[in-house]
């Protein structure tokens, strides 16, 4: 890693978008820091041993300048109410169980000059009007809201993680939106396109399960997926299947380039490898640029570009430069959950698999080394992204191991079939064989998860986990690699201090919340929750149980945890107490 340049810079980018998302560095302040980097620059880069330390420097300045021009703030606009409004839409969202909701951009509001458009906002819209296109102009009567932040600090604060996509209001609509047919662009002539395969795929005779899995597999659109199926997904572990992410795309790669080297004589190896490239760039804009397929294709090309050279490929110089070039264009990626875990991946894989690879070889004797290659990337992988994963969903599955190591060598014959299925019914139409054959091998794939998702005693929720426990638990898998490479006295010492003091310090967390005693008023919408916390106890009062799950979901599992305490009490009615 000491000569990995590029990834080096990656990352102290990264560090100045940190510090400047934290501390806010405005005005002459962040010209101070540029100045300042650029002096330590000019002063470190004649010295060799230096010079690579100087250009973190003035990277980690160069972050800080970007996102310093990124950062989206709430705006001073008082508009809110009920208006009329014409749109456009940009993106499908998922839907809930009454309404669809979209991303639009708001083109102008009826006697109002004062907001700047377009204006991006969520829109959501009962399920009994028709799914909205792109090729249309849309005027409706709506009630228009600025996205709120949270009442509390342990939830979720939507209002930030809309922001960072640029989206400050919500919009709720009762009645079907007056159209009118615009123009198409380019790009919304490909966003139309997708849309008229997906309406294609509903028209089919696959089960419904089937082609929601089909829609979010290949085409990224995970509207109409039922609650049980991602829950089933996010339980066993594989709801990285349902993203289009790296798997995918360098699943999709290997079938183009496999197809095309059957096609096209050894000689012509370079011309696989750019057409099989340019396949992905295609599939890319077709599934309208999805941020996590940017990531894979950016990685890829930069990849087999290197070999393309003739030049020895290298992960971690992918790996820095697709980072770079996606967080120059947008800082506000670094803070996508999607974007950390994807890196954290490709550079487990980078950090474990060579070394558990030649561990299982010794145990298998070299054999099965298919197999051997599978289960060393997926446990590289599981391992890196664990700490993350936990801190930011607060739950883990043990048999997400397993459940990745039986379906991950499925998947890749499972996604080849849905691109074909995919390719001919957008070009030809529904083959009825092969709809009826795809549908058995899912419906028995989506049996197979769900009987992982029903080993529920695996299955851990509501972890609390400080991010200096995260910290801890990155050092821990820093120095497990060297176990792996060598199992000796001088590799064990490190590792085991490293678990000591992850362990020491969460015994100091556990203790410090311990002793926190603490009265607080929640509420959710129109219903107020109380609660008291003393020592591990933690009580809730609230007039009635109707919306239970709910605030199971918002409030008691969430404030449980950032107190870390393991169980609660729930008391409804007479009992409630302020």
């Amino acid at each position: 890693m000491k000569k990995q340049t590029i990834f080096w810079l990656f990352i102290a980018f990264m560090f100045g978008i940190f510090l400047e998302d934290s501390f806010f560095v405005s005005g002459w302040g962040i010209l101070v820091v540029i100045l300042l980097c650029l002096l330590l620059v000019l002063l470190a880069y004649n010295i060799p041993r230096y010079r690579v330390v100087a250009l973190c420097v003035f990277f980690l300045g160069l972050g800080s300048l970007t996102h310093f021009f990124n950062i989206r703030d709430v705006s001073d606009s008082k508009v809110e109410g009920e208006k009329i409004i014409a749109f456009v839409l940009d993106k499908k969202l998922n839907s809930t169980s009454k309404n669809r909701r979209y991303i639009i951009s708001i083109i102008a509001v009826k006697q109002d000059t004062s907001l700047r458009y377009p204006l991006k906002a969520v829109l959501s819209l009962p399920k009994d009007i028709p799914i909205l296109d792109y090729k249309h102009k849309y005027e409706a009567s709506v009630s228009l809201h600025k996205i709120l932040p949270p009442n509390q600090k342990y939830q979720f604060d939507y209002q930030k993680y809309m922001l960072r996509q640029g989206v400050e209001y919500q919009v709720y609509g009762k009645h079907q939106p007056y159209q009118e047919r615009i123009p198409l662009g380019w790009i919304t002539s490909v966003k139309s396109w997708h849309q008229q395969v997906l309406i294609k795929i509903d028209k089919t005779t696959i089960s419904d399960n089937a082609k929601a899995f089909l829609k979010g597999i290949i085409l990224a659109d995970k509207t109409d997926m039922s609650t049980d199926l991602v829950q089933d997904f996010a339980i066993s572990g594989l709801a990285h299947l349902l993203a289009i992410s790296g798997t995918h795309m360098v699943i999709i790669f290997m079938f183009i380039y496999a197809f095309m080297s059957k096609i096209l004589p050894l000689r012509y190896q370079k011309q696989s490898i750019i057409i099989s490239l340019l396949f992905i760039w295609l599939f890319a804009i077709f599934i309208d640029f999805g941020n996590s397929v940017i990531r894979a294709c950016l990685m890829l090309s930069f990849y087999y570009v290197m070999i393309l050279m003739q030049r020895k490929p290298d992960l971690l110089h992918s790996l820095g430069l697709a980072g770079l070039l996606i967080l120059a264009w947008d800082s506000q990626q670094l803070f996508s959950v999607g974007f950390q875990l994807s890196f954290l991946a490709v550079f487990g894989i980078y950090w474990f698999n060579q070394p558990i690879q030649r561990l299982l070889m010794k145990v298998s004797r070299n054999r099965y080394k298919f197999m051997i290659s599978i289960m060393s990337v997926t446990l590289s992988a599981q391992l890196m992204t664990m700490p993350l994963v936990v801190y930011y969903f607060h739950q883990f599955s043990w048999i997400s191991i397993v459940s990745n190591l039986v379906v991950l060598p499925l998947a890749e014959v499972v996604i080849v079939f849905s691109l074909i299925l995919t390719l001919l019914i957008a070009s030809v139409g529904s083959i009825d064989i092969l709809n009826q054959v795809y549908d058995g091998m899912i419906t028995w794939l989506l049996q197979l998860i769900h009987f992982f998702a029903e080993i529920k005693f695996l299955f851990f929720e509501n972890i609390p986990l400080h991010y200096l426990e995260v910290i801890c638990s990155f050092l821990v898998l820093y120095f497990l690699r060297f176990i792996f490479k060598e199992s000796c006295l001088r590799t064990w010492i490190p590792f085991l201090a490293s678990i000591i003091s992850f362990f020491v310090l969460k015994l100091i967390l556990d203790f410090s919340y311990y002793n926190i005693t603490e009265e607080q008023e929640h509420q959710y919408y129109q219903q107020v929750v109380y609660s008291k916390k003393y020592q591990n106890q933690l009580i809730f009062y609230t007039e009635d149980s109707i919306q239970h799950q709910k605030l199971e979901k918002y409030i008691y599992k969430p404030y449980a945890t950032s107190l870390r305490v393991n169980r609660y009490q729930v008391y409804y009615g007479n009992t409630m107490k302020k």
